[in-house]
Protein backbone atom coordinates (compact mmCIF):
# COMPACT_ATOMS: atom_id res chain seq x y z
CA UNK A 1 0.00 0.00 0.00
CA UNK A 2 1.19 3.36 -0.74
CA UNK A 3 3.50 5.62 1.26
CA UNK A 4 3.33 9.56 1.38
CA UNK A 5 6.86 9.50 3.64
CA UNK A 6 6.23 12.44 6.04
CA UNK A 7 5.52 10.12 9.18
CA UNK A 8 7.50 12.12 10.97
CA UNK A 9 5.84 14.97 11.24
CA UNK A 10 3.62 13.03 13.10
CA UNK A 11 6.62 12.35 15.49
CA UNK A 12 7.93 15.52 15.84
CA UNK A 13 4.83 16.13 16.91
CA UNK A 14 4.46 14.38 19.84
CA UNK A 15 8.32 15.09 21.22
CA UNK A 16 7.16 18.44 20.97
CA UNK A 17 4.06 18.03 23.02
CA UNK A 18 5.63 15.28 25.88
CA UNK A 19 9.02 18.28 26.09
CA UNK A 20 6.40 20.99 26.53
CA UNK A 21 4.33 19.29 29.38
CA UNK A 22 7.50 19.65 31.34
CA UNK A 23 9.53 22.94 33.02
CA UNK A 24 12.96 22.54 33.04
CA UNK A 25 14.50 23.33 36.55
CA UNK A 26 16.31 27.11 35.91
CA UNK A 27 20.01 26.74 36.54
CA UNK A 28 22.11 29.77 36.20
CA UNK A 29 24.72 29.02 33.10
CA UNK A 30 27.96 28.63 34.95
CA UNK A 31 30.34 25.69 34.31
CA UNK A 32 28.82 23.18 36.25
CA UNK A 33 31.51 22.44 39.73
CA UNK A 34 32.37 18.88 41.18
CA UNK A 35 32.45 18.61 44.99
CA UNK A 36 33.39 14.64 46.76
CA UNK A 37 32.12 13.50 43.35
CA UNK A 38 29.37 15.54 42.99
CA UNK A 39 28.50 17.52 39.73
CA UNK A 40 26.42 20.44 40.50
CA UNK A 41 25.21 23.75 39.71
CA UNK A 42 23.34 27.14 41.10
CA UNK A 43 19.44 27.49 40.50
CA UNK A 44 18.58 31.22 39.77
CA UNK A 45 17.10 31.42 43.63
CA UNK A 46 20.88 30.86 45.20
CA UNK A 47 20.38 26.73 46.00
CA UNK A 48 22.24 24.32 44.26
CA UNK A 49 21.20 21.45 41.68
CA UNK A 50 22.25 18.16 41.42
CA UNK A 51 23.17 17.17 37.76
CA UNK A 52 25.43 13.81 38.38
CA UNK A 53 27.43 12.05 40.16
CA UNK A 54 31.17 10.65 39.24
CA UNK A 55 32.54 9.62 42.41
CA UNK A 56 33.30 5.75 42.95
CA UNK A 57 30.17 4.33 45.27
CA UNK A 58 27.93 2.53 43.79
CA UNK A 59 25.43 3.05 46.71
CA UNK A 60 24.91 7.26 47.39
CA UNK A 61 23.31 9.55 49.37
CA UNK A 62 22.40 12.75 48.19
CA UNK A 63 24.19 15.39 50.33
CA UNK A 64 21.90 18.19 51.58
CA UNK A 65 24.16 21.06 51.18
CA UNK A 66 27.20 21.65 49.24
CA UNK A 67 29.85 23.95 50.58
CA UNK A 68 26.99 25.38 53.01
CA UNK A 69 25.20 25.89 50.64
CA UNK A 70 21.57 24.04 50.06
CA UNK A 71 20.90 21.48 47.53
CA UNK A 72 17.29 21.82 46.73
CA UNK A 73 16.91 20.29 43.60
CA UNK A 74 17.75 16.76 41.34
CA UNK A 75 18.62 17.83 37.37
CA UNK A 76 18.97 15.60 34.58
CA UNK A 77 22.25 13.69 35.30
CA UNK A 78 24.55 13.79 32.56
CA UNK A 79 27.73 12.86 34.19
CA UNK A 80 28.20 9.17 35.68
CA UNK A 81 31.08 7.21 36.59
CA UNK A 82 29.60 3.70 37.05
CA UNK A 83 26.30 2.45 37.64
CA UNK A 84 24.30 3.55 40.86
CA UNK A 85 22.36 0.77 42.77
CA UNK A 86 20.87 2.96 44.95
CA UNK A 87 20.18 6.12 46.15
CA UNK A 88 18.98 8.35 48.73
CA UNK A 89 17.26 11.66 48.90
CA UNK A 90 17.75 13.97 51.44
CA UNK A 91 14.82 16.47 53.16
CA UNK A 92 16.10 19.34 51.47
CA UNK A 93 14.91 18.38 47.84
CA UNK A 94 11.96 20.20 47.05
CA UNK A 95 11.93 19.34 43.00
CA UNK A 96 13.39 16.73 40.46
CA UNK A 97 13.09 17.30 37.18
CA UNK A 98 11.25 15.22 34.69
CA UNK A 99 14.59 15.07 32.92
CA UNK A 100 16.10 12.89 35.78
CA UNK A 101 12.97 10.70 35.19
CA UNK A 102 13.48 10.60 31.50
CA UNK A 103 16.72 9.84 31.73
CA UNK A 104 16.14 6.36 33.33
CA UNK A 105 15.63 5.05 29.76
CA UNK A 106 18.75 6.81 28.25
CA UNK A 107 21.62 5.61 30.24
CA UNK A 108 23.17 2.16 31.35
CA UNK A 109 23.95 3.82 35.17
CA UNK A 110 20.23 3.79 35.87
CA UNK A 111 20.03 -0.17 34.98
CA UNK A 112 21.45 -1.58 38.06
CA UNK A 113 19.18 0.73 40.14
CA UNK A 114 17.56 -1.56 43.03
CA UNK A 115 16.50 1.20 45.22
CA UNK A 116 15.44 5.21 45.89
CA UNK A 117 15.26 5.98 49.32
CA UNK A 118 13.59 9.29 50.85
CA UNK A 119 13.86 10.73 54.10
CA UNK A 120 11.01 10.94 56.20
CA UNK A 121 11.35 14.38 57.02
CA UNK A 122 10.68 15.08 53.23
CA UNK A 123 8.18 17.22 52.34
CA UNK A 124 6.95 16.57 48.74
CA UNK A 125 8.54 13.15 48.23
CA UNK A 126 8.66 10.08 50.14
CA UNK A 127 9.67 6.04 49.30
CA UNK A 128 8.19 2.68 49.65
CA UNK A 129 10.73 -0.62 49.86
CA UNK A 130 12.79 1.30 47.48
CA UNK A 131 9.81 2.77 45.01
CA UNK A 132 9.49 6.93 44.77
CA UNK A 133 6.53 8.59 45.44
CA UNK A 134 5.00 11.84 46.21
CA UNK A 135 4.71 12.42 49.78
CA UNK A 136 1.16 12.02 49.80
CA UNK A 137 1.78 8.70 47.69
CA UNK A 138 -1.31 10.11 44.98
CA UNK A 139 1.19 9.20 42.13
CA UNK A 140 4.04 6.76 41.19
CA UNK A 141 6.71 8.88 40.29
CA UNK A 142 9.42 5.98 39.35
CA UNK A 143 10.05 2.31 40.22
CA UNK A 144 14.02 1.75 39.86
CA UNK A 145 14.68 -0.91 36.54
CA UNK A 146 16.81 -2.79 38.60
CA UNK A 147 14.70 -4.36 41.65
CA UNK A 148 14.51 -7.40 41.62
CA UNK A 149 10.92 -9.10 40.70
CA UNK A 150 8.43 -10.20 38.52
CA UNK A 151 5.61 -8.66 39.63
CA UNK A 152 4.31 -5.69 41.52
CA UNK A 153 1.34 -4.49 43.18
CA UNK A 154 0.77 -0.69 42.86
CA UNK A 155 -0.39 0.36 46.46
CA UNK A 156 -3.86 1.27 47.10
CA UNK A 157 -4.70 4.89 47.12
CA UNK A 158 -2.32 5.76 44.45
CA UNK A 159 -4.43 7.94 41.76
CA UNK A 160 -1.61 8.11 38.80
CA UNK A 161 1.56 6.94 37.09
CA UNK A 162 3.60 9.05 36.94
CA UNK A 163 5.75 10.04 33.31
CA UNK A 164 8.57 7.31 32.79
CA UNK A 165 7.41 5.62 35.57
CA UNK A 166 8.29 2.04 34.52
CA UNK A 167 10.47 2.66 31.65
CA UNK A 168 12.68 -0.25 30.46
CA UNK A 169 11.62 -2.31 33.76
CA UNK A 170 12.28 -5.54 31.57
CA UNK A 171 11.77 -7.95 34.67
CA UNK A 172 8.40 -6.90 34.86
CA UNK A 173 6.20 -9.75 33.69
CA UNK A 174 2.71 -8.39 36.10
CA UNK A 175 1.91 -4.68 37.06
CA UNK A 176 -1.49 -4.83 39.16
CA UNK A 177 -2.96 -1.47 38.89
CA UNK A 178 -5.54 -0.57 41.58
CA UNK A 179 -9.37 1.01 41.82
CA UNK A 180 -8.80 4.41 41.85
CA UNK A 181 -6.07 5.16 39.48
CA UNK A 182 -7.37 8.01 36.90
CA UNK A 183 -3.53 8.15 34.75
CA UNK A 184 -1.47 6.54 33.37
CA UNK A 185 0.93 9.18 32.11
CA UNK A 186 3.43 9.47 28.83
CA UNK A 187 5.47 6.25 27.96
CA UNK A 188 4.82 4.97 31.79
CA UNK A 189 5.46 0.94 30.72
CA UNK A 190 7.70 1.88 27.50
CA UNK A 191 10.04 -0.54 26.94
CA UNK A 192 8.52 -3.15 29.50
CA UNK A 193 9.40 -5.71 27.30
CA UNK A 194 8.80 -8.72 29.70
CA UNK A 195 5.13 -7.54 30.66
CA UNK A 196 2.41 -9.51 29.84
CA UNK A 197 -0.35 -9.09 31.96
CA UNK A 198 -1.90 -5.36 33.02
CA UNK A 199 -5.47 -4.63 33.89
CA UNK A 200 -6.27 -0.90 33.58
CA UNK A 201 -9.18 -0.63 35.90
CA UNK A 202 -12.78 2.05 34.97
CA UNK A 203 -11.24 5.11 36.92
CA UNK A 204 -8.72 5.61 34.51
CA UNK A 205 -9.49 8.45 32.15
CA UNK A 206 -6.35 9.29 30.66
CA UNK A 207 -3.59 6.60 28.84
CA UNK A 208 -0.77 8.48 27.44
CA UNK A 209 1.21 8.80 24.75
CA UNK A 210 3.64 5.84 24.27
CA UNK A 211 2.60 4.35 27.21
CA UNK A 212 2.85 0.56 25.95
CA UNK A 213 5.10 1.14 23.43
CA UNK A 214 7.75 -2.09 22.85
CA UNK A 215 5.78 -4.26 25.14
CA UNK A 216 6.86 -7.15 22.91
CA UNK A 217 5.32 -9.83 25.03
CA UNK A 218 1.85 -8.12 25.63
CA UNK A 219 -0.82 -10.55 24.28
CA UNK A 220 -3.80 -9.10 25.30
CA UNK A 221 -5.35 -6.00 26.92
CA UNK A 222 -9.05 -4.17 27.91
CA UNK A 223 -9.10 -0.37 27.45
CA UNK A 224 -11.91 0.48 29.99
CA UNK A 225 -14.96 2.46 29.29
CA UNK A 226 -14.05 5.81 31.11
CA UNK A 227 -10.90 6.18 28.02
CA UNK A 228 -12.19 8.36 25.59
CA UNK A 229 -8.64 8.74 23.83
CA UNK A 230 -6.00 6.38 22.67
CA UNK A 231 -2.87 8.30 22.29
CA UNK A 232 -0.48 8.71 20.12
CA UNK A 233 2.11 5.40 19.62
CA UNK A 234 0.38 3.83 22.94
CA UNK A 235 0.74 0.50 21.89
CA UNK A 236 3.29 0.84 18.69
CA UNK A 237 5.53 -2.21 18.82
CA UNK A 238 3.41 -4.24 20.99
CA UNK A 239 4.25 -7.24 18.36
CA UNK A 240 2.75 -9.86 20.36
CA UNK A 241 -0.57 -8.12 20.63
CA UNK A 242 -3.27 -10.21 18.73
CA UNK A 243 -6.73 -8.87 20.71
CA UNK A 244 -7.74 -5.10 21.54
CA UNK A 245 -11.02 -4.21 22.84
CA UNK A 246 -11.46 -0.44 21.67
CA UNK A 247 -14.55 0.46 23.90
CA UNK A 248 -17.60 2.38 22.90
CA UNK A 249 -16.48 5.78 24.80
CA UNK A 250 -13.31 6.04 22.68
CA UNK A 251 -13.27 8.76 19.75
CA UNK A 252 -9.97 8.94 18.92
CA UNK A 253 -7.48 6.87 17.60
CA UNK A 254 -4.74 9.02 17.50
CA UNK A 255 -1.72 8.52 14.90
CA UNK A 256 0.80 5.14 15.24
CA UNK A 257 -1.65 4.09 18.13
CA UNK A 258 -0.92 0.57 16.67
CA UNK A 259 2.30 0.99 14.79
CA UNK A 260 3.99 -2.16 14.55
CA UNK A 261 1.44 -4.58 16.36
CA UNK A 262 2.57 -7.36 13.69
CA UNK A 263 -0.27 -9.86 15.84
CA UNK A 264 -3.03 -8.21 15.46
CA UNK A 265 -5.52 -10.15 12.94
CA UNK A 266 -8.61 -8.23 13.31
CA UNK A 267 -9.76 -4.84 14.95
CA UNK A 268 -13.48 -4.13 15.56
CA UNK A 269 -14.11 -0.17 15.88
CA UNK A 270 -16.68 1.16 17.16
CA UNK A 271 -19.34 3.01 16.35
CA UNK A 272 -18.11 6.19 18.60
CA UNK A 273 -15.25 6.92 16.76
CA UNK A 274 -14.84 9.84 14.86
CA UNK A 275 -11.08 10.20 13.83
CA UNK A 276 -8.25 8.34 13.35
CA UNK A 277 -4.75 9.41 13.14
CA UNK A 278 -2.42 8.20 10.10
CA UNK A 279 -0.55 5.62 10.18
CA UNK A 280 -2.59 4.73 13.26
CA UNK A 281 -2.50 0.36 12.42
CA UNK A 282 0.99 0.82 9.81
CA UNK A 283 3.13 -2.43 9.10
CA UNK A 284 0.40 -4.61 11.04
CA UNK A 285 0.94 -7.21 8.78
CA UNK A 286 -1.28 -10.03 9.37
CA UNK A 287 -4.07 -7.79 9.97
CA UNK A 288 -6.87 -8.40 7.45
CA UNK A 289 -10.19 -7.41 8.42
CA UNK A 290 -11.40 -4.38 10.10
CA UNK A 291 -14.67 -4.16 11.27
CA UNK A 292 -16.44 -0.34 11.40
CA UNK A 293 -19.30 -0.85 13.58
CA UNK A 294 -20.32 2.95 12.92
CA UNK A 295 -20.58 5.58 9.83
CA UNK A 296 -17.02 6.36 8.21
CA UNK A 297 -14.80 8.69 10.67
CA UNK A 298 -15.10 12.33 9.95
CA UNK A 299 -11.17 12.31 9.95
CA UNK A 300 -10.22 8.94 7.96
CA UNK A 301 -6.32 9.41 6.34
CA UNK A 302 -6.06 8.14 2.61
CA UNK A 303 -9.24 9.13 1.63
CA UNK A 304 -8.73 11.07 -2.06
CA UNK A 305 -11.89 12.98 -0.89
CA UNK A 306 -10.29 14.62 1.87
CA UNK A 307 -7.76 17.15 0.67
CA UNK A 308 -6.31 17.62 4.20
CA UNK A 309 -2.51 19.11 4.26
CA UNK A 310 -1.65 17.50 7.46
CA UNK A 311 -2.57 14.16 6.41
CA UNK A 312 0.66 12.45 4.40
CA UNK A 313 -0.14 8.56 5.57
CA UNK A 314 -3.22 6.27 4.97
CA UNK A 315 -4.49 4.37 8.56
CA UNK A 316 -3.73 0.70 7.51
CA UNK A 317 -0.85 1.25 5.78
CA UNK A 318 1.48 -1.86 4.78
CA UNK A 319 -0.99 -4.48 6.23
CA UNK A 320 -2.05 -7.70 5.01
CA UNK A 321 -2.31 -8.10 1.29
CA UNK A 322 -5.96 -9.48 1.50
CA UNK A 323 -6.95 -6.20 3.84
CA UNK A 324 -10.39 -5.42 3.45
CA UNK A 325 -12.67 -2.89 5.38
CA UNK A 326 -15.70 -4.22 6.28
CA UNK A 327 -19.15 -2.17 7.37
CA UNK A 328 -22.86 -1.92 8.71
CA UNK A 329 -25.24 -2.18 5.15
CA UNK A 330 -26.93 0.62 7.08
CA UNK A 331 -24.22 2.68 7.03
CA UNK A 332 -23.47 2.26 3.03
CA UNK A 333 -24.58 5.84 2.34
CA UNK A 334 -21.27 7.18 4.39
CA UNK A 335 -19.00 4.68 2.13
CA UNK A 336 -20.40 5.08 -0.99
CA UNK A 337 -16.82 7.12 -1.93
CA UNK A 338 -14.46 5.82 0.41
CA UNK A 339 -12.13 3.77 -2.36
CA UNK A 340 -8.50 3.58 -0.81
CA UNK A 341 -8.75 0.57 0.30
CA UNK A 342 -11.28 -2.78 -0.71
CA UNK A 343 -14.20 -2.62 1.32
CA UNK A 344 -17.61 -4.59 1.47
CA UNK A 345 -20.62 -4.34 3.81
CA UNK A 346 -21.02 -6.49 6.40
CA UNK A 347 -23.78 -8.20 7.31
CA UNK A 348 -23.78 -9.19 11.35
CA UNK A 349 -25.07 -12.41 13.10
CA UNK A 350 -28.57 -12.23 14.47
CA UNK A 351 -29.06 -15.42 15.97
CA UNK A 352 -27.54 -19.31 16.28
CA UNK A 353 -29.45 -22.36 16.70
CA UNK A 354 -28.36 -26.14 18.00
CA UNK A 355 -29.90 -28.83 16.29
CA UNK A 356 -30.75 -30.55 19.33
CA UNK A 357 -31.55 -28.99 22.33
CA UNK A 358 -30.71 -32.48 24.63
CA UNK A 359 -28.24 -35.43 23.72
CA UNK A 360 -28.03 -38.28 25.42
CA UNK A 361 -24.93 -40.95 25.08
CA UNK A 362 -23.56 -43.81 26.45
CA UNK A 363 -19.87 -43.54 27.58
CA UNK A 364 -17.08 -43.03 24.67
CA UNK A 365 -19.80 -43.03 22.14
CA UNK A 366 -19.59 -39.91 19.76
CA UNK A 367 -22.12 -37.34 18.22
CA UNK A 368 -22.25 -34.97 15.42
CA UNK A 369 -23.84 -31.40 16.57
CA UNK A 370 -24.81 -28.88 14.02
CA UNK A 371 -26.03 -25.30 14.37
CA UNK A 372 -28.12 -22.85 11.53
CA UNK A 373 -26.63 -19.43 11.74
CA UNK A 374 -29.32 -16.14 10.92
CA UNK A 375 -29.27 -14.49 8.46
CA UNK A 376 -27.97 -17.05 6.20
CA UNK A 377 -26.09 -14.21 5.08
CA UNK A 378 -23.99 -13.18 8.06
CA UNK A 379 -20.40 -12.29 7.15
CA UNK A 380 -18.83 -14.09 9.55
CA UNK A 381 -19.97 -18.12 10.61
CA UNK A 382 -16.97 -18.83 12.80
CA UNK A 383 -17.71 -20.41 16.15
CA UNK A 384 -16.13 -21.71 19.05
CA UNK A 385 -17.24 -24.81 21.17
CA UNK A 386 -17.38 -25.76 24.79
CA UNK A 387 -18.08 -28.22 27.47
CA UNK A 388 -19.24 -26.93 30.85
CA UNK A 389 -17.53 -30.59 32.10
CA UNK A 390 -14.91 -31.75 29.83
CA UNK A 391 -14.56 -34.86 32.35
CA UNK A 392 -18.47 -35.50 31.65
CA UNK A 393 -18.13 -34.68 28.21
CA UNK A 394 -15.59 -33.13 25.19
CA UNK A 395 -16.34 -30.68 22.09
CA UNK A 396 -14.02 -30.78 19.06
CA UNK A 397 -13.92 -27.61 17.12
CA UNK A 398 -16.13 -29.37 14.93
CA UNK A 399 -18.64 -29.68 17.31
CA UNK A 400 -18.28 -33.69 17.88
CA UNK A 401 -19.49 -34.54 21.39
CA UNK A 402 -17.77 -37.49 22.99
CA UNK A 403 -19.05 -38.94 26.35
CA UNK A 404 -16.57 -39.60 28.92
CA UNK A 405 -18.29 -40.48 32.19
CA UNK A 406 -21.78 -40.68 33.35
CA UNK A 407 -22.77 -37.48 34.57
CA UNK A 408 -24.49 -34.10 32.87
CA UNK A 409 -22.99 -31.06 31.54
CA UNK A 410 -23.94 -28.46 28.93
CA UNK A 411 -21.99 -27.65 25.29
CA UNK A 412 -22.48 -24.03 23.69
CA UNK A 413 -21.51 -22.82 20.62
CA UNK A 414 -20.59 -18.97 20.60
CA UNK A 415 -20.39 -16.77 17.54
CA UNK A 416 -17.30 -15.17 17.00
CA UNK A 417 -19.44 -12.07 15.62
CA UNK A 418 -21.69 -10.99 18.50
CA UNK A 419 -20.85 -13.76 21.01
CA UNK A 420 -24.06 -15.14 20.39
CA UNK A 421 -24.85 -18.48 22.31
CA UNK A 422 -26.74 -21.76 21.96
CA UNK A 423 -26.82 -24.43 23.82
CA UNK A 424 -27.68 -28.28 24.33
CA UNK A 425 -27.80 -29.92 27.33
CA UNK A 426 -25.72 -33.69 27.31
CA UNK A 427 -26.50 -36.08 29.61
CA UNK A 428 -24.21 -39.63 29.58
CA UNK A 429 -25.43 -42.39 30.99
Amino acid sequence: MKVYGKKLVCRLLVVVMVISLFPAISAVGYESQTEDGWKYNWLSNGNIVIIGYVGEETNVTIPSEIEGTRVTAIGDWQYFNKPITSITIPNSIEDISIYWFSGFHKSENWHKLESINVDSNNKNYSSENGVLYTKDKLELLLYPQGKSGSRFVIPNGVKKIGYFAFTNCVQLTRVSVPKGVMEISTCAFKGCKSLKDITIPNSVVLIGANVFRDCAQLTRITIPNSVTEISTCAFMGCSSLTDITIPNSVTKISCDAFEYCTSLKRVVIPKSITSIGSNAFYHCKKLKVVKFMGKKPKFFPGNPWERNPAVFEPVFNDTHKDFIIYYPKKYKKSWSRYTYYRKKPYCSVKKIKINKKTLTLKKKKKRQLRYIITPKSATNKAVRWKSSNPKVATVSKKGIVKARKKGKCTITVITKDGNKKARCKVIVR
